[in-house]
């Protein structure tokens, strides 16, 4: 029996490791969501500071969303809708769009 042409061979490699890099981006992700989901405060209270009253950061926290759960948390189904939106802008404009 002949081995499989060299060609074949790397092609599967490649695919294993792009596969590997994928599981490894959604791995960290999750555990970076959990710990943050996890930890004291949030990302409105570090914006403002220690001087933030209670009323600013509330508004904030509409603001940005984290006043909903974080399946709601963005409506335009981000990241899909946002690099959906970001893409066709990019081939006329060179700023990133502001959401």
């Amino acid at each position: 029996m002949f081995p499989p042409p060299k060609d074949v061979v790397i092609s599967i490699f490649l695919l294993k490791r792009f596969a590997t890099f994928i599981a490894t981006l959604l791995a960290a992700s999750a555990v970076i969501f959990a710990v943050l989901d996890v930890l004291p405060g949030s990302a409105a209270e570090v914006m403002l500071g220690d001087s933030a009253t209670p009323e600013s950061l509330k508004a904030l926290e509409i603001k940005l969303g984290l006043d909903r759960p974080p399946s709601n948390a963005t409506p335009r189904g981000w990241p899909a809708s946002r690099w959906a939106t970001w893409a066709p802008a990019s081939r006329t404009t060179r700023r990133w769009p502001s959401w």
